[in-house]
């Protein structure tokens, strides 16, 4: 099967296979660069630690490859509300929707516990 003899004969399945190998790509770039990186602030917050349960240490690396401080400002302000000053450098439209999909997560998850 070729895939690129007459790239405009199926337009979005050849689209969307190139954004996933891109996707693949950069994710292979992320997860194999040496080194924890300039930004090491995903390791002062464990997603398990809360639970007590210890991640496999091959998700820990990936999670700590794809985990930057904006993303812990935005969960924290979703949570809690804007505390401090830098905090409303970020948009209250994403912090909210976090909000609302960790509350509907709540909810579905209490529901099926029944």
């Amino acid at each position: 099967m070729q895939l690129w003899t007459r790239p405009l004969d199926r337009p979005i399945r050849n689209l969307l296979i190139l954004c996933v190998a891109w996707k693949i790509f950069l994710l292979l770039i992320a997860v194999l660069s040496p080194g924890p990186g300039y930004d090491t602030s995903a390791s002062l917050i464990s997603p398990s630690a809360a639970e007590g349960q210890v991640l496999p240490p091959v998700i820990q690396h990936v999670l700590g490859k794809l985990t930057r401080w904006d993303a812990i400002y935005f969960v924290k302000t979703a949570g809690r509300g804007y505390v401090f000053e830098q905090e409303w450098a970020f948009g209250w439209g994403f912090s909210r929707l976090i909000f609302l999909c960790a509350a509907g997560e709540g909810l579905l998850w209490s529901l099926t516990k029944r």
